[in-house]
């Protein structure tokens, strides 16, 4: 497993490596022409630079040198090359892509080159003849000012410059009957004879490598496919190697084909690129779904070879000019079918993305070969670039990588199994073993959490409850001490000792009740039944607890009832309401603490509906961030900084709230932060209020 992993792992880097020196376009500089003149410093020869710019044009007339030489100079147009012509302008008058024309630019040298110099002259659509200095050196099939005289060739050239003196004349006349756009799409390049070749030679060697390793793939799946195993993917895999293959060496410019076949014809080499790139697509989507199935890639898949007649049908036409312009309609096609199948791709492997990468990475090299490919059949991009073809090719070695990945470990997988079963059989019972065990110390650990934040919840209360039953006890004092009558004092009257007792009986009562709510709230309450409770308890309850800690920090505190009736009563557990209101108090007066908040203020409302109580505690403080709302009802979620708190207040919350049949939940049409808690009515309330409607 080892070995084979290292193999995919080289594969994968001179894969990579072969990508990398195709996809990087050719380092050259720009010389740019102004009005049909260039000037050409010799040093910048040394390295590749292409010519762009303004050349004279005359369009839909061949001129010859001497007739240009000749030519009044208010009778000069000019054009940008490269530049199209179809949906183009030249001196404001509109160009049609299937036309001819002439073109004429004069290099100047800084000083004459020592040495040879070399000329390319990418493919142009679709035939050209080029003059240097008057003489004819090159002519790319047969230009003509109709149709049916051209005779269109593919293919770049590249032609010797050897200047008598420091400057030389470039004409070409080009016709584009067989192709709809016409013009130069790309740049002249020139340097010295020396660079051309070493670019040569490490372009063909690329070529020559990524090509070869391509066509070994196709043969060595077809060869598992004939004599090996009859799986689909494995027929699958070859031929959307060999088609790749096809698409890439004719696809344009100096490629495989042209470099091995000078004389490839034009229609030839646009039937062999069209065709195959008609192939690839529904062959690359069967391989996807083979490899990732989902229900709307099989749909697009079935739509793909549906429309393949029609396109390879017009591919065999011999109607290049017509399939030029109608390749926009499988480009676009291609690209949604494509992006179909991914999009769901990804929404049903996306808990396994990581193991399906190498699949999708090829889906979306596919989509962005389509989209470029769209983008130069709408005329949206100057020129096509070689970078779509390096794009199918790693779609193709993508899969390919993936696919024998998946094999190898299919094969070693199943091999392995039949020895293997008992052993597994005993790691899942151990495993089973381990989580029960493990969830029992879960559940054990969490009771304990939660009581300890039950209890720190009300440690937060400390300084409040130690005030309400300090003031009492102060009172308490003074009364006894005024009873305490000593010698020389004046008599204390029956009517004082009577005040002194009831203000003693008073202070012992708050004393009782904050203590019983104290115990109240703190005591475990997980096996007390639902009772019918009273609101008027609740509020007294929470307020006796909480009151203090809110006057004593300067927080306006106030309980706004709207009930009619205070003796209204609810069905739940009273400690656990008293429990939830107290935490969502609490968070309350930490937020405005920490945010010191101007006037800051809370509020608990008390309202009814026909079957339930409503308790809203609302603050006046920033809020709760839009992007942390869904978030802050979940365990051990919180905003605090580390080590101010365990993220379970809300969660607790909530859950004591679901206990008692009660709802929990934050209104988000306050503007300030306001938790609701829904507590249903006890059922002699709601037996009322239905007689009543």
């Amino acid at each position: 497993m080892k070995a084979n992993g290292m193999l995919l792992k080289t594969m994968l880097w001179l894969t990579l490596t072969c990508l990398y020196g195709q996809a990087m376009p050719v380092q050259a500089a720009s010389l740019i022409a102004k009005k049909g003149h260039v000037t050409v410093p010799i040093a910048s020869l040394e390295q590749l630079q292409n010519i762009k710019g303004e050349w004279e044009f005359y369009y839909q007339e061949f001129l010859s040198p001497h007739e240009l030489r000749s030519l009044d100079d208010k009778y000069r147009t000019y054009f940008s090359v490269p530049g199209k012509w179809h949906n183009n302008k030249a001196n404001g008058f509109h160009l049609k892509g299937n036309s001819f024309g002439t073109y004429r630019l004069t290099l100047h040298f800084d000083r004459r080159p020592m040495g040879s110099v070399k000329l390319k002259i990418d493919e142009i659509p679709s035939a050209y003849r080029f003059f240097i200095d008057g003489e004819l050196v090159v002519e790319q099939g047969k230009v003509a000012k109709e149709a049916d005289s051209e005779q269109p060739k593919a293919g770049a050239r590249v032609v010797e410059l050897t200047p008598g003196d420091r400057s030389v004349e470039l004409v070409f006349h080009t016709s584009s009957f067989n192709h709809y756009q016409g013009g130069t799409w790309y740049p002249l390049v020139i340097a010295k004879t020396a660079v051309f070749e070493q670019k040569r030679v490490i372009n063909q060697i690329g070529n020559l490598t990524l090509t070869g390793g391509i066509l070994i793939m196709g043969l060595f799946f077809l060869g598992l496919y004939l004599f090996i195993r009859r799986e689909i993917v494995f027929l699958l895999i070859s031929a959307i190697c060999l088609t790749g293959i096809i698409r890439c060496s004719v696809a344009h410019g100096d490629t495989i084909a042209h470099i091995f076949f000078p004389d490839l014809s034009w229609h030839m080499s646009r039937l062999l690129m069209f065709s195959s790139f008609y192939l690839f697509v529904p062959v690359g989507m069967s391989l996807g779904v083979e490899l990732l199935p989902t229900k709307l890639g099989r749909h697009a898949t079935r739509v793909c070879w549906l429309f393949l007649p029609v396109f390879l049908a017009l591919s065999l036409s011999g109607n290049t000019n017509l399939s030029s312009r109608m390749n926009i309609i499988p480009n676009l096609l291609t690209l949604c079918l494509v992006s179909v199948h991914l999009a769901a791709v990804i929404i049903t492997y996306l808990p396994q993305i990581q193991r399906h990468m190498a699949s999708i990475i090829g889906l979306s090299a596919l989509v962005l070969t389509g989209f470029h490919d769209l983008l130069v059949a709408m005329d949206a991009l100057a020129s096509p670039n070689r970078f779509q073809n390096t794009l199918l090719i790693g779609l193709t070695l993508f899969v390919i990588l993936q696919t024998l990945k998946i094999a190898s470990q299919f094969a070693r997988g199943e091999s392995r199994a039949r020895d293997s079963k008992s052993e597994v059989l005993r790691l899942n019972q151990q495993l089973e073993e381990s989580i029960k065990l493990l969830n029992e110390r879960l559940t054990e650990a969490g009771a304990k959490l939660i009581q300890r934040e039950k209890t720190a919840s009300l440690g937060y209360l400390t300084a409040g409850i130690a005030h309400e039953l300090g003031t009492p006890l102060v009172n308490i004092e003074n009364a006894f001490s005024k009873l305490d009558h000593k010698d020389g004092e004046a008599p204390i009257s029956p009517k004082q000792i009577t005040e002194f007792r009831e203000g003693i009986e008073t202070g012992i009562q708050h004393i009782t009740h904050v203590v019983e709510s104290l115990k109240l709230v703190a005591k475990p309450s997980e096996s007390t039944p639902t009772s019918s409770v009273s609101i008027e308890n609740i509020l007294l309850h929470v307020r006796s607890l909480t009151k203090a800690r809110f006057l004593h920090s300067d927080i306006r505190y106030q309980i706004v009832n709207h009930l009619d009736d205070d003796k209204v009563q609810v069905q739940a557990q009273e400690s656990q309401i008293c429990q939830i209101i107290i935490n969502l108090l609490n968070n309350a007066f930490e937020s405005l603490q920490s945010f010191r908040v101007i006037g800051p203020k809370v509020e608990i409302h008390v309202d009814q509906t026909f079957d339930s109580v409503l308790f809203t505690v609302m603050d006046n403080g920033r809020g709760i961030p839009e992007k942390i709302r869904s978030q802050i009802f979940d365990p051990f979620f919180t905003s605090k900084n580390l080590g101010e708190g365990v993220g379970l207040g809300l969660s607790m919350a909530r859950s004591m709230a679901e206990q008692n049949q009660a709802d929990l939940y934050l209104d988000e049409t306050q503007a300030n932060t306001a938790f609701v808690l829904k507590v249903p009515l006890a059922q002699e309330e709601t037996t009322e209020l239905s007689e009543v409607s």
